[in-house]
């Protein structure tokens, strides 16, 4: 019985971590295809693709602490 469980501990870690990686990366990835988008049709200049890659930054990272504290507290009240 605990291997099962043990093994469904280590599939949850298994998706929040590939989750993490996917919360941090996209926002990025968007922010930079936006700029590029901006740069190229309004000729906005270099500050639209750094500036928006800075916000794509800021939420990955937000969105990142944000589930890693709730995985947290999902855990603490499974073990109380």
């Amino acid at each position: 019985m605990s291997d099962s469980n043990n093994s469904f501990g280590y599939l949850r870690l298994l998706a929040l971590i590939s989750q993490l990686g996917l919360s941090i990366s996209l926002p990025i990835i968007l922010g930079l295809f936006l700029g590029r988008y901006l740069e190229d049709n309004f000729a906005v200049g270099r500050w639209a693709t750094i500036v928006l890659m800075l916000l794509g930054v800021f939420a990955g990272l937000q969105g990142a602490y944000r589930m890693v504290m709730r995985a947290i507290k999902q855990a603490e009240d499974q073990n109380s």
